[in-house]
């Protein structure tokens, strides 16, 4: 009887062991299988995060080269035109006194003064004015237009600086034209160094804007030109661009005069190069994301149901054999 006993016993232990090492065993599974999904998730996340991040920075580094190609063509355009334009105002000022031009008629005279740079679009007339300010020469017409720039900045600072070269002075509206223009100007002298007038010419402020467009095409990009002590001249926007705006800024002097050229791109622009792409990849990870806890919850449910059908044939078989069933 002892020994029966202890048989049964012996088999209701080992029943209720039985009926436990399913359970047992299929927990390490469902802890295997979490740690690797949420590994899965947390290296795709981190992959995401650096994705991102190499996305923006691509975009700014985009944004800075096309800054810089932008700013060094824009200032090679503005420099070439205002060298022409010098070039011809030098024409002027070296055959002024020409002992060939002497008696010759207006119209001769004219001819031999003044090159066709000075008509090409977007460039003002050429005129020269007296000692007094008067204009007497006009590039534009024979009979020179009526016209007394002695009170003009351009007038008086060549008049008070004899070893001025070449003065770009801030815009103006012509009396003229009526025309916004930036003047730019030359002394020229008597052969004793004396002052004899000044020579001046223009570029309009449109033709300025219509380069600027045209280099930076539909891009968001503004370009501003101002003068190296701050004053501004003109910007390709309908407003200047605060100093405090977000954005990217690139700066160059247009060599060697006192210009500075500028060109802004805003943050929004820079933002709109990389976040479609980042919204993409963050939509895939969440995508993937949430596949994978589906995947896991599935196979949660299948270990759940594959526990109890275990336990229910374990149970089966312990009333088949007589055995109390395992306790639980």
């Amino acid at each position: 009887m002892h020994a029966t006993g202890s048989a049964k016993g012996w088999g209701a232990e080992g029943g209720s062991a039985g009926a436990r090492a399913p359970g047992s065993a299929s927990s390490n599974p469902r802890r295997l299988l979490a740690a690797v999904a949420l590994v899965i998730i947390g290296g795709m996340w981190t992959y995401t995060a650096w994705t991102i991040h190499d996305l923006r920075r691509h975009a700014t580094d985009n944004a800075r080269h096309d800054a810089a190609s932008l700013l060094s063509t824009t200032e090679r355009a503005i420099a070439r035109d205002i060298e022409l334009y010098d070039l011809s105002l030098q024409t002027v000022s070296s055959r002024m006194l020409l002992p060939a031009l002497e008696g010759v008629s207006p119209e001769v005279r004219q001819l031999a003064l003044f090159d066709r740079v000075s008509q090409a679009r977007g460039y003002g007339s050429i005129l020269v004015l007296d000692a007094a300010g008067r204009a007497y020469l006009d590039s534009s017409s024979v009979v020179p237009r009526r016209l007394d720039g002695s009170d003009r900045l351009y007038f008086t600072h060549h008049r008070d600086d004899p070893k001025s070269g070449l003065f770009i002075g801030r815009p103006w509206r012509t009396r003229l034209s009526g025309r916004e223009m930036i003047p730019l100007s030359r002394r020229f002298s008597y052969a004793d160094g004396t002052f004899a007038g000044v020579i001046v010419g223009a570029i309009e402020l449109s033709y300025f804007r219509e380069v600027f467009d045209r280099l930076k095409g539909d891009s968001a990009f503004t370009v501003s030109l101002d003068f190296s002590d701050g004053s501004v001249v003109m910007n390709s926007g309908a407003l200047p661009v605060a100093d405090d705006a977000q954005g990217l800024r690139h700066s160059q002097q247009v060599e060697p005069w006192p210009l500075t050229l500028s060109v802004f791109l805003p943050a929004s622009a820079i933002e709109r190069a990389w976040r479609p792409q980042s919204q993409f990849v963050i939509a895939l990870a969440s995508f993937l994301s949430l596949a994978i806890l589906g995947v896991l919850v599935l196979l949660h449910r299948e270990f759940t149901r594959r526990e109890r059908a275990e336990h229910q044939a374990l149970e089966a078989q312990d009333e088949r054999s007589g055995s109390p069933p395992p306790m639980r």
